[in-house]
């Protein structure tokens, strides 16, 4: 899916927005963010980009070894398997609202909405599931 054009439509005059992908989300100490962002009163928007994994990874090994064994294997030890609910750490930690998007049509309606939310004072999360950069099995890793 890509969702660039409606994104940036939907978000024009969004103040406080992230974007960021799967594996920057979990590193960021997303629990912390949404508690203090609740806590001070200083709602946002995040929009979280889901591959399933992490892709600078991924091109790295390719960038080396374009045809080595992870290309052959599909196994780059970066899968995360889509498995996270980024909306559900987000409203545990700090009251936000979530919407999953799979669809390029639901992105712009959930944008819309989760602005409507960060307006009224709450953060929103929105997770918008992309294909995934790997389908390397859990057991494998």
């Amino acid at each position: 899916m890509s969702g660039s054009r409606a994104q940036r439509r939907a978000l024009e005059g969004a103040r406080r927005r992230d974007q960021r992908g799967d594996g920057t989300f979990f590193f960021s100490v997303p629990s912390s963010t949404y508690w203090i962002a609740a806590q001070h009163a200083v709602p946002v928007l995040t929009v979280v980009l889901d591959n399933g994994g992490w892709n600078a990874t991924k091109r790295n090994v390719l960038r080396q070894y374009e045809a080595g064994a992870a290309a052959r294997g599909d196994a780059y030890w970066s899968s995360l398997q889509q498995s996270a609910d980024f909306g559900g750490i987000a409203a545990a930690a700090g009251d936000a609202t979530s919407a999953e998007v799979t669809a390029m049509e639901e992105l712009e309606p959930a944008l819309r909405e989760a602005i409507s939310v960060v307006e009224s004072g709450r953060s929103a999360v929105v997770t918008v599931r992309l294909d995934t950069i790997s389908h390397q099995r859990p057991e494998r890793l």
